[in-house]
């Protein structure tokens, strides 16, 4: 009797942790002049309005018997004088790799307008029924 209950309390455990789970970390921004800017999760952030051109991620057919969200963080790195990507760094991975290298290869196509944004970064999800990212 007392493994049964010692396990049904670290399940109590598990969900109470579940429950109390943290939000996603804010996202952060440097601007061209220097300011670093944060924007809480689910807030549509600053540099949103300066995206002129997002491309949205393939979702990976190895993926769609699956059906999972990926869901990561990830770092952009802009040329200022152009806003062309520089660098897409993975944050925290989604997971799946093959998830990762379709959003990385979709980030590196983004466009801000020039002198606007040196880096910023951004939560993305993508999978079977998934919202188109919270820019």
């Amino acid at each position: 009797m007392l493994p049964r209950v010692i396990v049904l309390a670290g399940l109590a455990a598990a969900v109470a942790q579940l429950q109390a789970a943290p939000p996603p970390e804010p996202s952060r921004g440097i601007a061209a002049d220097g300011r670093v800017v944060t924007s809480p999760y689910g807030v549509p952030p600053p540099w949103g309005r300066d995206i002129v051109h997002l491309e949205k991620p393939h979702y990976p057919e190895s993926l769609r018997t699956k059906h999972p969200e990926a869901t990561g963080f990830f770092r952009l790195i802009f040329d200022l004088r152009t806003g062309r990507v520089r660098e897409v760094i993975v944050e925290r991975s989604s997971g799946y790799p093959d998830a990762d290298a379709n959003i990385v290869a979709a980030l590196r196509q983004w466009r801000l307008k020039p002198n606007t944004w040196k880096e910023f970064e951004v939560h993305l999800s993508m999978g079977i029924g998934t919202k188109p990212p919270h820019i």
